[in-house]
């Protein structure tokens, strides 16, 4: 019941699959329920609508799998809020050492 499996159940779902969750806490979202990161996603509609520009080159320059993060965030967040409706919990932050923060 945590992000990975909810996505992927969602994904399944997309595709015409029947899906069962199976929890064994109280409440889903696993270990995501608790995470204080974020999604890497310059570019995103949520930067734009807060005014944020970042092409994201501070982060791509560390790598193959940085430039593979970060070029896939924006996707992941048009998904999580036109696809699963999580909009209202998302919220933005920049993090130090990123966009000149």
């Amino acid at each position: 019941g945590g992000l990975a499996g909810l996505s992927a159940a969602c994904e399944l779902l997309e595709r015409g699959r029947a899906v069962t969750i199976l929890e064994k806490e109280e409440n889903l979202g696993g270990n995501s329920s608790k995470a204080t990161d974020g999604i890497a996603a310059p570019g995103s509609a949520l930067q734009a609508a807060a005014g944020v520009k970042d092409d994201a080159a501070d982060l791509a320059k560390d790598g193959p799998a940085a430039k593979a993060l970060v070029s896939a965030g924006a996707k992941d967040i048009e998904w999580l809020t036109k696809i699963i409706g999580v909009d209202s919990e998302l919220a933005l932050r920049t993090t130090p050492g990123h966009g000149g923060v």
